[in-house]
């Protein structure tokens, strides 16, 4: 069942006034999702979701139709304990698959990888080895060889983060572990403990670095730090910078101000006195940052993230908290980027968005691909879409020196091609040229820093550049487009329709096949599905417990065999269907 809210708002800010509205629609996902993230998992180009479920031990995933609107989850088991998802084509089939962190898992568990079928499916998890007590996944290029690697956290028994080489293949070549890092407790102080890292990029060596939070030092009062991993290129890191700040509830590496640096986002809970809130911590690109925002709400811990709401060319400092009115109303609190750099953190505004609690993580994309940036959450056992409604302001052109802004499109857009590129650049010297970079590749240059032009794109997701110049200086400004060429939502999943059924949507029956066999079904039952199993000839070769669907391939031996597909429910009851295949 689906929960469907419209809610608008219209707020007047000091020296200026502009409304935002959303739509909220919520999505059932299974038991304590507890991460969220966004990626296509069936190659329409249109951003779909997925949970990880800590409750439940599965991932959920929320297929988009294509209009912003999500089809009823699907579920795949994981390994046990999940507390943290990330998606990549780890064996680079051109299919998105998920890895998962598991915490209760013994280390050689402790990591499960999904491979992803193409239509929003997955085979069964297999596990590989992790780190004791895993808190948190991420995924990058970190020995900079071309194939996807599998970074984890720890803090048990120390801090550490424990990556996995990967062969491109889907397999790991060794793993490399880093430890020692991050602030550092006073004699007498509470330790200071990992909770999370992520990927980022931050000075543009080519290596992916890692940020990362931690829990709980202090003494009276807990405090928490944040620092920098520095990729060396191999799959270790060097320690940078750790500072201490309010306790971290979470940490998203943005690029808040687009200049290609990983800027962080930090929602916290705890000081001297009761408050909660988000930090935006900037990236200078000289190894420092500097803290441009400091939202707080003194009601809960809250979820933040930067997207630009007005579609104006200025990201914007997001939270999501409760109201404190009425303590049920999940609100937004938008902190505006001002065109000089700075945000309307004494001044921001409140949307309500939906009658639940907040979850922890906020996610952006252009679900609906109108160009306008979207965003969700998870909530228990639920996952809010909030569709940007907001009429598009005209374009905010940055007062800072030496910067770009680009009016249109909006960093993380999903359009159609080709894509319209407006932008302006502001420096205190003449602009000579203005370039456009599609996928580190120069495809378009001006003279002057003002651009307007149309860009064909192949579907799929882009990095697109706009840097201009001036007196020998570069200055960019970094987006991500997806440009796709449908209406979305791809093929339908295979569902059974009738109670204490099996429908199995492949193999046909009498159908003649090559080994692997994928088989794909659906059980339906008036009581919760507890296991499916698929027999070959009288043997179990393949059971996933907790699902009602089912997308894997199976070996089979060349020659005549019979296959059943079988669901149990929570009742006890059990139901197949046989199926006569020949492999050939």
């Amino acid at each position: 069942m689906n929960r469907y809210v419209t809610l608008a708002a219209l707020f007047f800010l000091s020296l200026t006034c502009f409304g935002q509205s959303f739509t909220t629609q919520g999505y059932f996902v299974g038991a304590g999702a507890n991460q969220l993230i966004q990626a296509d998992f069936n190659g329409d180009h249109i951003p779909d979701l997925a949970t990880v479920n800590n409750s439940s031990n599965t991932v959920s995933i929320l297929i988009n139709n294509g209009d912003g609107t999500f089809r009823a989850h699907l579920e795949f088991a994981t390994g046990a304990g999940p507390t943290g998802l990330a998606a990549v084509d780890i064996n680079k089939d051109g299919k998105m698959d998920l890895v998962v962190s598991n915490s209760q898992a013994d280390a050689a568990h402790s990591v499960s990888i999904l491979l992803g079928i193409g239509d929003g499916t997955f085979q069964a998890h297999r596990d590989i080895n992790g780190g004791p007590s895993l808190n948190s996944i991420t995924v990058g290029d970190f020995n900079h060889d071309g194939n996807p690697d599998i970074a984890t956290s720890s803090s048990s028994p120390v801090n550490a983060v424990y990556v996995d080489l990967g062969d491109g293949k889907g397999g790991v070549l060794a793993q490399k572990v880093t430890s020692g890092f991050g602030v550092q407790p006073q004699p007498g102080e509470n330790r200071y403990q990992i909770t999370k890292v992520v990927w980022a990029d931050f000075n543009r060596d080519g290596k992916d670095d890692l940020y990362y939070v931690q829990c709980c030092g202090g003494f009276d009062v807990e405090i928490g730090g944040f620092g920098v991993l520095v990729g060396n290129g191999d799959g270790t890191f060097a320690d940078h910078n750790p500072s201490t700040v309010p306790v971290p509830l979470d940490i998203a590496a943005v690029d808040i101000n687009q200049d290609g640096l990983s800027d962080a986002i930090i929602p916290y809970a705890g000081c001297h006195s009761p408050c909660d809130g988000t930090l935006a911590e900037i990236n200078q690109g000289n190894g420092t940052f500097v803290q441009k925002a400091n939202v707080e709400n003194d009601l809960e811990p809250a979820a933040g993230n930067a997207f630009d709401v007005e579609g104006d060319g200025l990201k914007d400092i997001v939270l999501l908290t409760k109201d404190a009115n009425t303590g049920t109303q999940t609100i937004l609190m938008i902190a505006r980027q001002n065109a000089d750099g700075t945000f309307s953190t004494t001044t921001p505004t409140s949307v309500p968005i939906a009658a639940a609690d907040t979850g922890g993580s906020v996610v952006t994309g252009d679900f609906n691909h109108d160009g306008k940036i979207d965003f969700a959450f998870e909530s228990g056992s639920e996952v809010y879409v909030v569709l940007n409604t907001t009429p598009r302001a005209a374009c905010r052109v940055q007062t800072t020196n030496r910067t770009v802004t680009v009016c249109q499109p909006s960093d993380g857009a999903v359009r159609t091609s080709p894509a319209h590129i407006v932008s302006h650049a502001t420096s205190s010297t003449p602009v000579s040229v203005t370039q456009i970079y599609l996928d580190f590749k120069l495809v378009f240059q001006v003279s002057g820093g003002n651009l307007d032009t149309t860009l064909p794109l192949t579907p799929g997701d882009h990095k697109l550049e706009v840097k201009s110049w001036t007196n020998g200086i570069p200055f960019r400004n970094d987006f991500k487009v997806t440009a796709f060429t449908g209406a979305g939502g791809g093929p339908a999943p295979c569902t059974a329709s009738t109670n204490f059924t099996v429908n199995v949507c492949s193999p046909a029956a009498n159908a003649t096949v090559n080994s692997p066999v994928h088989v794909v079904a659906a059980a339906k039952s008036t009581a919760k599905i507890t296991a499916m199993q698929i027999y070959v000839d009288s043997k179990l070769v393949f059971n996933t417990p907790n699902t009602s669907q089912i997308s894997t391939d199976v070996p089979m031996a060349k020659g005549a065999h019979t296959l059943v597909i079988k669901a149990w429910d929570s009742t006890g009851r059990s139901f197949f269907v046989t199926r006569k295949i020949t492999v050939q």
